[in-house]
């Protein structure tokens, strides 16, 4: 994201917060009271263009368990985290899902961003308020850049044929298909 170490653009919730994504363009899933029928296929339109009304650019899972996430930092001396969980004064919390591809400030980012569907978790964007997400499904690498060590988050692994499962909020994510036009994500309740 813009405040990150790249110039790319905003992931979903970011862009719900400034108004750049409608309230059209968004589903929005609670495993605890929605009918059966919501829980289907959605296909996700890229997230870096600008879409008709009703087409999905980024799905909302409702957590009714929020997890437990510090917000942690490495340092000369390790890592760092704080005693505050980012998460539990949040009103709501949801698992996010969006699709993208080589759009615009997307374009060099690593192949695998564009074949699979990245999931963040994110508490409800307010007006005037800061808010954190983070990506919950990737794997970090050590790398060194002028002597001096980083931890970079590499690509979603949820891939075509891939399954994300929470049983504790009551959800399963299908990733059935994906190519440039759209990702056909299954949501299933468990």
């Amino acid at each position: 994201d813009i405040m990150g170490v790249s110039i790319n653009h905003l992931n979903a919730p970011h862009k719900e917060e400034a108004f750049w994504l409608s309230p059209e363009n968004i589903v929005v899933i609670d495993s605890e009271i929605d009918p059966p029928n919501k829980f289907t296929e959605y296909t996700l339109k890229p997230l870096e263009t600008t879409q008709p009304s009703n087409s999905i650019q980024q799905i909302k899972l409702r957590l009714k368990v929020k997890p437990r996430a510090l917000f942690c930092v490495n340092t000369p001396n390790g890592e760092q985290c704080t005693n505050e969980d980012i998460y539990s004064a949040a009103d709501k919390v949801y698992y996010t899902l969006e699709f993208r591809q080589p759009i615009d400030y997307d374009v060099g980012l690593t192949n695998s961003i564009y074949t699979g569907v990245m999931l963040h978790i994110s508490a409800e964007p307010k007006l005037g308020q800061p808010f954190q997400t983070n990506l919950i499904n990737y794997d970090e690498v050590k790398t060194t850049i002028s002597g001096q060590e980083f931890i970079v988050a590499l690509p979603p692994k949820l891939q075509v044929g891939q399954t994300f499962e929470d049983i504790a909020n009551g959800y399963k994510v299908t990733l059935q298909s994906a190519d440039a036009n759209g990702a056909v994500v299954k949501i299933e309740k468990i």
